[in-house]
Parts: C-alpha cells; structure tokens; sequence
C-alpha cells in the first residue's frame, strides 16, 4: 500500500464558518469518545481534524479517525457542495457510513465528490477486511430506481398536465366564443 505524507497533500485554507464548526464538532466528538483522559491514541486523531485547513482531498488525512466522526464533517461539505440538497449522512456499522439522498436537487457526482472519506487500501476485500477504514454507501430515500428516471417521468407527467390545462383553456376560449356567437343569432334584428 503506497503510503502518502501529510506534506505532500496540498490543501488551500478555507474561512468557512461552516468547516470551522463541523471541525470543532468533530474534534469534540473525539474527546467525548475518550472520556477523562485524552492519551496518545485519540490524541492522534484529534490532530488528523485539527490540521484539516479546508475538507479532505485525500482519504490518507483523516485516516483511523472515527466513522462517526467523519460524518460530521461529510455533512457539512455536502452542505457546501450541494445547498439545495438535503441528505442524512449516519453511520451504519464500525467502519460504515450512508450518505443517503432525502429531498431537494438530485446530487449528480456525490459518489466522485466524496471519495476523499473512503479509503479501502490496497486490499483484496474477501480476503483483508480489516484494512479498510471506512466504506460509503449511498442511498435514495425518493425512490429505488435510479434518480434520472424518475426525473424523466416527473418532467413528463409535468408536460402531460400543462397540454391538457392548455387544451382546457382553448376550449373555454372556443366555448365563449360560441356561446357569443348563438347570443348574436337568438337577437332579433328588427
């Protein structure tokens, strides 16, 4: 497994009051975890969050800091990342974590845009489980088929129902006019 230095992953600092919050929680969530006594083990963890200056480029700078933790600060990039978006991001076993899709603009390249927090080494699953430090798993909570279906049958039903208003207003229109029209044969000309 290549092994990447700290220095060697360049990061531009962000003045985001938003990664400035979620680092604090997750740095007290560490503690939390640890109890009274802070010793080395969480200590290096706290550092790995600490010496984040903006969110993650590389899965290597938050590597063996707790899933839990990693959530924190996942939810608040996708809040950068995706406004418009709402999503749950939970943890789901040791080393798991869902990033599930809840409501608002559908999230294309949420998969390419959070790869930074899984790391699966250079393992073979079946074989050394237990190398990997934290797997995603994305889900839709709208629906089990792929977003951009539905998209597609959303805009469509949309289309359908705007035709048959369109199509109702024209017959009113053609309604009035020859309602009008028999208004001017019943008056008597004399």
């Amino acid at each position: 497994m290549k092994t990447i230095n700290q220095e060697e992953i360049k990061q531009t600092p962000t003045n985001s009051i938003t990664f400035k919050k979620a680092k604090e929680q997750a740095i007290n969530h560490i503690k939390k975890r640890a109890g009274g006594s802070i010793d080395d083990w969480y200590q290096k963890k706290i550092n790995l969050v600490s010496d984040l200056v903006n969110y993650p480029t590389s899965s290597i700078q938050l590597r063996s800091v707790s899933a839990s933790a990693k959530a924190i600060i996942i939810k608040a990039h996708l809040k950068e990342i995706y406004p418009n978006t709402m999503f749950k991001v939970y943890k789901t076993s040791y080393n798991s974590l869902t990033i599930e899709y809840v409501k608002g603009v559908y999230p294309y390249g949420l998969q390419q845009k959070t790869s930074q927090y899984s790391d699966r080494g250079d393992t073979d699953l079946m074989t050394d489980y237990f190398d990997v430090d934290t797997y995603l798993h994305y889900e839709n909570a709208i629906t089990n088929q792929q977003h951009f279906y539905k998209s597609i049958e959303e805009v469509k039903e949309d289309l359908d129902q705007r035709k048959k208003e369109k199509e109702l207003s024209k017959t009113d229109y053609y309604d009035d006019l020859i309602k009008h029209l028999e208004n001017l044969v019943k008056v008597d000309i004399s």
